[in-house]
């Protein structure tokens, strides 16, 4: 299922691509945060899970603003 939009970050000098409720899966399963990201790494995988569970349109928005904020803290968007 996608995420409502597309989203573009940089990691290690490369432009990735989320485009799909499993990319976000596999990114936060890879993704081992630090303390301060911790918060907001479990707000994104219960708004992602949320959103492939139900399917609405408004989970898979607040799956991908949750992943936006993410990105931004970890410093890739």
């Amino acid at each position: 299922m996608d995420l409502s939009e597309p989203l573009t970050f940089h990691r290690d000098g490369e432009a990735r691509t989320l485009r799909t409720l499993d990319d976000a899966h596999g990114l936060l399963a890879l993704h081992e945060p630090s303390e301060g990201d911790r918060e907001l790494c479990q707000a994104a995988v219960t708004a992602v899970t949320k959103a492939a569970v139900s399917g609405q349109p408004s989970h898979r928005k607040m799956a991908t603003e949750q992943m936006r904020a993410l990105l931004r803290s970890l410093g890739w968007l």
